[in-house]
């Protein structure tokens, strides 16, 4: 109704009073001008009851717009795809969800059959909740995988009711579809998960048992019953310690009461089970707290390793953790006895080289060479002593020579007989085949010499020391019972004697560096013995039994060098063609005499203190250096960095590495690096000369 105003709407009442005149103006005039009035008014005011609830009606159809919206959008954009689908299979309608999840507009779905969209594998899933559905008339489930158009698939799961439709009166299916495809992959691996678990639990090569609060057994894995020779039926409901042997039943129930009354996560044990034919398995026993979602402890989990046959692999693998004790020990000595051996030998290179100068300015002086003599005997016992030192504490190959192993024995015997008591006899048997080794000839005569001492050391009265060399070849079947050898040829010694022996716990002790037994076993000296052996890349063998002598067996590997033989007797020197020579070295005493035998020889010397002082002067000199005497050990850096330093700086340049002692890597690696030679302090006069002459 199109609204008007006071005024117009009398205008329009007067209008219709005037046409109802002419129609009867008989009635007309009967009316009185008051009651029209009050007509009038009561008109106006039904008019604005009127336009009031119009008012009302059109916010009730904004109100009812805005919720149809808002249904509109819920229903769309839903997380959940809605379908109605006809009694025969059709869709009528479907949000924009469930168009999205298929991947079509949803023009193109209406009309279309649902089952369109079904895997083949699904298809009588479908039917089957479809016939149940409106049969039943209630609400129905079921689970689809439902195809894309782009061929993709996915899981759902479809909830749906009967509804029927007022216009055409047929019942309808309005189904909930969610998508439930990641749940199905996580249940997909879990399910894989848990089927892995059960197939590693039940085949694990060890005995699982879950155990409650009380003991029993509440299961076992396949492979423990199995092996324990029940079904896995029959061990469930028993007592844990039912099949525990009785000397450890008090102890496995007192674990089991342990784990759970204390909390304690983890607990081990060793113990004897019985099996079922009453044979003892000697197991592990390792358990684990299970808790369950309130935080209580549940069950526990019992893990039983079966040790009877790992017995003998465990007691060597206590046997190998002592010996790298007495490695890390060995490791201690060997670093101390490295510094010692440096500063010792560093001293007596300036004690030697003095002596050699004083020889040399002073040649027609016999008194002053009487003293030179006794001062050079006395250097060399002190230089002994340090080679020992190092010795003892598995030090490197200082000067290794093609030597023969009979030479060792002829040079060395004699040495050694004449501290020895008289009432032993010494038999040597060397063959005459013997290979040649590569070897310290100082480091080896020192020790057999060890050898040899302890073995008189152990002879009361009369006895006997048999001493043989052979040629040996270890092959395949040997060296499976001497690990530290490869299949090869080898040159052997054996030191025999009939002697007090040894028990096998001095036997076993032999070879550690702080054992030492006088009248039981072998002294200190083997460990030195056993770190020259080793380092040699040899193997030791001990055979001894108590009053019944020892027998020690030394593999050295053999090399194909021919021994040249040494002319003695001469004594003339000749020196070096004369160059410059870079002298490196830290210890003033050393550089002093260094220079000074250097002169002699006829060379220009440079000197350099640190490593960084050597590389500044060997990019600055203006000239050629022919050769640099390198200290393994400087304030600032070692050898190593700073031969690197030197060929790149002067590629041409020869380089003499010295040092006072070595532990193999250091030197071996700077040779094989390309360094011309090595000269071990103490050097004397002569052996400096030689050297040079060897790389000038």
């Amino acid at each position: 109704m199109k609204k008007m105003n006071g005024q117009s709407f009398q205008q329009e009442l007067r209008k219709k009073a005037e046409a109802v005149l002419q129609m009867n103006p008989s009635v007309v005039r009967q009316i009185h001008s008051k009651d029209v009035q009050n007509m009038i008014e009561d008109l106006q005011i039904h008019q604005v009851e009127l336009e009031l609830q119009n008012e009302e009606l059109r916010r009730a159809q904004l109100e009812l717009e805005k919720e149809r919206d808002r249904y509109s959008e819920l229903y769309d954009y839903s997380p959940v795809g809605y379908f109605t689908i006809s009694d025969k299979g059709m869709i009528l309608e479907v949000n924009l969800t469930g168009a999205d999840m298929v991947g079509k507009e949803r023009g193109f779905l209406i009309g279309r059959p649902f089952s369109q969209f079904i895997h083949r594998d699904y298809q009588d899933v479908f039917y089957l909740h479809n016939q149940e559905l409106f049969k039943t008339k209630t609400r129905q489930r079921c689970e689809l995988r439902l195809r894309r158009v782009d061929g993709s698939e996915f899981y759902v799961q479809l909830e749906s009711i009967v509804a029927p439709d007022l216009e055409d009166h047929a019942n309808h299916m309005r189904a909930a579809v969610s998508n439930i495809h990641e749940r199905k992959m996580v249940e997909a691996t879990l399910k894989r998960s848990e089927e892995r678990y059960q197939n590693l639990y039940d085949n694990a090569p060890d005995i699982y048992f879950t155990v409650a609060q009380d003991g029993t057994i509440l299961t076992i894995n396949g492979f423990g019953a199995d092996y324990m020779g029940y079904s896995r039926d029959e061990l469930p409901g028993r007592p844990v310690w039912s099949i525990v042997h009785k000397v450890h039943i008090k102890a496995v129930q007192k674990q089991v009461s342990d784990v759970f009354h204390n909390r304690q996560q983890t607990k081990e044990l060793l113990f004897h089970i019985v099996r079922r034919d009453n044979s003892l398995l000697w197991v592990h026993g390792r358990t684990y707290l299970m808790i369950n979602e309130s935080g209580s402890p549940d069950e526990l989990l019992l893990i039983c390793r079966d040790l009877t046959e790992q017995k003998a692999a465990e007691e060597e693998r206590m046997k190998v953790e002592r010996q790298l004790q007495e490695i890390h020990k060995m490791e201690t000595i060997t670093t101390l006895a490295g510094g010692i051996a440096h500063e010792f030998n560093n001293a007596l290179c300036g004690i030697t080289g003095n002596i050699d100068l004083l020889e040399m300015k002073f040649p027609q002086d016999q008194n002053i060479r009487e003293y030179m003599e006794s001062m050079k005997a006395s250097t060399l016992r002190m230089s002994e002593l340090t080679s020992q030192l190092l010795a003892y504490a598995r030090g490197g190959k200082y000067q290794p020579k093609n030597v023969s192993m009979n030479d060792i024995v002829i040079d060395t015997l004699p040495l050694i007989k004449r501290n020895m008591d008289s009432a032993i006899r010494f038999d040597t048997v060397l063959a005459k085949d013997i290979p040649n080794i590569n070897a310290d000839l100082m480091q080896m005569q020192m020790a057999l010499s060890a050898i040899l001492s302890n073995a008189s050391e152990s002879i009361v009265g009369q006895g006997r020391i048999r001493i043989v060399t052979s040629r040996e070849e270890a092959d395949e079947a040997f060296v499976k019972h001497h690990h530290s050898l490869s299949p090869g040829l080898y040159a052997c010694l054996t030191i025999e004697d009939n002697g007090r022996g040894m028990n096998e716990e001095t036997r076993n002790r032999i070879f550690e560096p702080f054992f030492s037994t006088k009248f039981e076993g072998r002294g200190l000296g083997m460990a030195s013995v056993y770190g020259i052996v080793k380092n040699h890349n040899g193997w030791i063998s001990v055979y001894s039994e108590a009053r019944k002598g020892t027998a020690i067996r030394i593999y050295l590997p053999a090399i194909d060098a021919v021994i040249k033989e040494v002319k003695r007797g001469e004594t003339g020197m000749t020196c070096a063609r004369a160059g410059t020579v870079l002298v490196i070295e830290d210890e003033e005493m050393v550089m002093e005499v260094s220079r000074e035998m250097l002169k002699v020889l006829g060379h220009r010397v440079l000197e350099a203190r640190t490593g960084r002082e050597a590389i500044d002067m060997i990019l600055n000199f203006d000239g050629e250096i022919d050769l640099a005497l390198l200290d393994i050990k400087l304030p600032d850096m070692d050898g190593g960095e700073i031969y690197p330093l030197i060929k790149e700086a002067r590629p041409d340049m020869k380089v003499l590495v010295c040092s006072g002692y070595s532990l193999d890597n250091p030197i071996e690696e700077l040779l094989i690096s390309g360094v011309q030679g090595f000269i071990q302090k103490p050097f004397s006069f002569i052996t400096l000369n030689e050297k040079l002459n060897e790389v000038l």
